[in-house]
């Protein structure tokens, strides 16, 4: 006799409950590997400005919101909820397995496409939707898809809140895997197979699981609906509930991001440390909401509280950033001080983001109780709310970045989200009057015995005075302003008392600041939350170097370029070149454009000058997309480890220079020693010599020994410089020679007493360099786990070790022959015989 086939047994609850929560565990993991991966690939791309990141962002999270949406209607309610999750995980890896194949093709057309005038946004949004749309539409899909494995009940609809809270625990565990273990040990493409397997992982598991887990899509429908009639849509006052709190969220999120990057410095991995408190806090509550959201008799009014709290924690939140974090700082010393500091300003983001964080993922969960209405089909209600709270949050990123903060800053935007809290708990309690308590089950049909229900008119006071107290009590803590002023004094609160605020913007892509110390009357130009260019002597030497060496190395330089305006003293130092016809500055920031007319006298009003045009770009996205050849391109001080500074010291962004000299032309680089290490340094040499491979290096310190920064000069044609004609230059230029006296540099000799090395002389030192590629950005990450150590002086000995008279690369020196060995401290030939 055949013998008959027995179906395998299905699982117990709670093992499924547990199985289904890894599975979302490990799709969240991977879903933020690849938005770290995609975010980068698409920078290299569009470019890394304010508007091309918002464009990036809108279509990653608008496509989860339109898979959302498209999941219930495309997906057949016969399938398997769990087979279908595992083909969309594996839909998801081969998207992001491939993806960084396949973007180099979009990349070479947008270039044919576009153009440097930044007016391609319509290019820009074609492509990241290219790129993101197939990829963020099956992500969306997964939590709809698994819905349908649970009733709409209460109780089911609490189940899928914390596996959205499971999911985004997952998406923090990504954040820490992408930003402190992949990225900076490996690659993009590297860290897409790793991301890859994960969802291969997921799928095969969640498909294990649906062989084991008998489904029935007509019980499930008559489970979870009192009638076939049910309206299956949710409702509008919910939907405009869940989106406010969307908006809400990110909206914060962008503030406290920018305003906690100026405390903590903006590297790459205070972005993750910000970006994992954040989802941690929203993962946690939607989480812990699930356990007794279906208790509650009145999910409404408990969303309507939560939104009062949300009220007193934003609060909270500016209290801490303004007032406790910046007076406690982290301690110094030891080998693992770093990670001390990750640990430290973890902490400190927590106490300011965390409580908000929780009562944002609270009203997700909640939120899908308070949705329901006996719909058949929970796939339907799990996508609709997820949209609305998507679509929430996309429009809170976009306008907060383009318009609030931009407009009226992050202290008025912040109490226009307490605003908008307040507006979300009366729409919430609105919608409770035309709901009764018994459209939602007091019982989970799950358990054997019923449980009592949570109600939170437990709290016994009266709605008015949560309403009327707590805005009235945010509102007044809300308007007194941060001690000092938070965004210039953020990066110096020991010093807070020394310094003027001359000027001080937040802008589109960050804040700028120009304070003035009270006793020298010295200024500086803070970018970031990091001094970038002031005008002691020591910065103003570094500044005119990267711009004067250039221009008197050149025989006939015409045309200019430099990257990054800062005070305006490197490109000020062409307006003193006669031949110098076109002087053209690409800045990423708007308002350092207004920063530097506080140092005109310094830059000699560069911006107002005839011959200079200002490109309001990423550099990287420019260089790739101009057509314009340029005799000198000179780097203003842009530190790598700020976040997406280190693309512009990449192996690809100075090959793409290369192209953009013309022949004879000279490109400039300015590589910081201080806040870095040896190996930073390093990698930063090697990259740039890779390509130049005969670039002059020098010293912008006050003596050689010191060590401050480092200016690598390199021709393309590598002619020999012309020592005598330099000396002419200076003598016959007035202006030029008063400049450069101003800084110790008025003659050739003056000159040499800064040089330290020719990079064909350091390939020994610098064999084990590793080389910054675009694929890696390894140096994103060793600068900034090297900022927090102080060793300029080392590393200048090190560089100068191999140091010789260059001999190559001089002609009509011999005036100069004995004196610039004397300045390099070197002996003579005839000395040394």
């Amino acid at each position: 006799m055949p013998h008959k086939r027995q179906s395998m047994p299905s699982p117990p609850l709670s093992l499924r409950f547990t199985s289904i929560t890894f599975l979302f565990v490990g799709s969240g993991c991977a879903a933020l590997i690849y938005e770290v991966i995609w975010f980068h690939l698409l920078r290299l791309v569009i470019g890394g400005s304010a508007i091309s990141m918002g464009i990036v962002l809108s279509t990653f999270m608008g496509g989860m919101c339109l898979g959302s949406l498209l999941a219930p209607h495309l997906i057949a309610t016969r399938w398997h909820p769990l087979k279908v999750y595992a083909a969309l995980e594996l839909a998801i890896g081969l998207v992001g397995a491939t993806l960084p194949w396949w973007m180099p093709a979009l990349q070479n057309w947008y270039i044919a496409q576009s153009d440097a005038t930044g007016q391609d946004l319509f290019i820009r949004a074609i492509v990241a939707g290219g790129c993101l749309v197939p990829g963020t539409i099956l992500m969306g899909a997964t939590l709809p898809a698994v819905a349908r494995s649970v009733a709409s009940t209460p109780t089911g609809l609490a189940d899928l809140g914390f596996f959205y809270g499971a999911n985004t625990l997952g998406a923090v565990l990504g954040c820490f895997i992408a930003g402190f273990l992949l990225l900076p040990q490996t690659d993009v493409t590297y860290a897409s197979y790793v991301a890859a397997g994960i969802n291969v992982l997921v799928a095969l598991q969640a498909f294990s699981l649906a062989q084991r887990m008998a489904y029935n899509p007509d019980q499930l429908q008559e489970k979870g609906a009192d009638q076939r009639s049910a309206v299956e849509n949710v409702p509008l006052l919910i939907a405009i509930v869940m989106a406010l709190s969307g908006f809400t969220a990110l909206a914060a999120e962008v503030v406290w991001t920018r305003l906690l990057s100026l405390l903590f410095g903006a590297t790459t991995y205070t972005f993750a440390i910000i970006l994992m408190v954040f989802l941690s806090g929203i993962g946690i509550g939607s989480a812990f909401a699930s356990k007794f959201a279906a208790r509650a008799s009145r999910p409404l009014r408990l969303l309507a509280l939560g939104q009062l709290l949300l009220m007193l924690t934003l609060v909270l939140a500016n209290l801490a950033i303004t007032r406790i974090n910046p007076f406690w700082l982290p301690r110094a010393g030891g080998p693992f001080h770093v990670y001390g500091v990750f640990l430290h300003d973890t902490i400190r983001a927590a106490i300011a983001v965390f409580p908000s964080a929780i009562i944002w993922g609270a009203t997700f969960s909640i939120g899908l109780v308070a949705a329901s209405r006996g719909q058949p089909d929970a796939g339907r209600l799990v996508g609709q709310a997820y949209a609305a709270n998507t679509l929430g949050a996309i429009l809170g990123s976009l306008m907060t970045t383009m318009l609030l903060v931009p407009s009226l800053g992050s202290q008025l935007t912040q109490q226009l989200m307490i605003f908008v809290a307040a507006v979300t708990a009366l729409i919430a309690l609105w919608a409770e009057r035309g709901r009764m308590t018994s459209n939602v089950s007091t019982v989970n049909p799950n358990r054997s015995n019923p449980i009592e229900t949570f109600d939170p008119e437990l709290l016994t006071f009266p709605r008015s005075f949560w309403i009327v107290g707590l805005l009235a009590f945010a509102t007044i803590s809300m308007l007194i302003p941060p001690p000092h002023g938070l965004l210039g004094n953020s990066i110096m609160p020991p010093m807070w008392n020394r310094f003027r605020h001359l000027y001080e913007v937040e802008s589109l892509n960050t804040a700028v600041v120009v304070l003035e110390e009270k006793a020298t009357d010295s200024r500086s130009l803070c970018v970031s939350g990091k001094v970038e260019a002031s005008n002691n002597v020591d910065d103003l030497r570094c500044q005119r170097l990267l711009g004067h060496l250039p221009a008197l190395f050149h025989p006939n330089p015409e045309k200019t370029l430099t990257v990054g305006l800062g005070a305006g003293t490197t490109t000020g130092s062409f307006v003193l070149y006669p031949q110098v016809e076109s002087i053209k500055i690409c800045e990423i920031e708007p308002a350092v454009i207004e920063a530097a007319e506080f140092f005109s006298e310094e830059n000699h009003n560069v911006v107002a000058d005839p011959r200079t045009e200002i490109v309001i770009d990423d550099a990287r996205h420019y260089m790739a997309t101009t057509q314009e050849k340029f005799d000198i391109i000179s780097s203003d001080s842009i530190h790598p480890w700020v976040r997406g500074s280190a693309i512009l010291y990449s192996q690809e962004y100075y090959e793409l220079c290369k192209t953009r000299l013309k022949p004879g032309g000279i490109m400039v680089q300015w590589i910081p020693l201080y806040q870095t290490d040896w190996s930073t340094v390093s990698c930063e040499l090697a990259t740039f010599l890779k390509v130049f491979p005969a670039a002059t290096l020098w010293s912008s310190g006050a003596d050689r020994m010191f060590g401050y920064d480092i200016i690598a000069v390199a021709q393309v044609d590598e002619v020999p410089i012309d020592l005598q004609a330099v000396q002419d230059r200076i003598d016959s230029n007035k202006k030029l020679k008063s400049a450069l006296d101003e800084v110790h540099l008025g003659s050739v000799v003056d000159l040499f007493k800064h040089y330290v090395g020719c990079g064909k002389d350091l390939d020994t030192i610098l064999q084990d360099a590793q080389i910054n590629r675009e694929s890696n950005l390894k140096l994103e990450y060793m600068a900034g786990l090297a900022s927090y150590i102080q060793e300029p002086d080392a590393i200048l000995r090190i560089i100068l070790s191999p140091l010789r008279y260059p001999t190559e690369m001089l002609i009509n020196d011999e005036k100069f022959h004995e004196e610039i060995h004397a300045a390099l401290n070197l002996l003579t030939p005839k000395e040394g015989d």
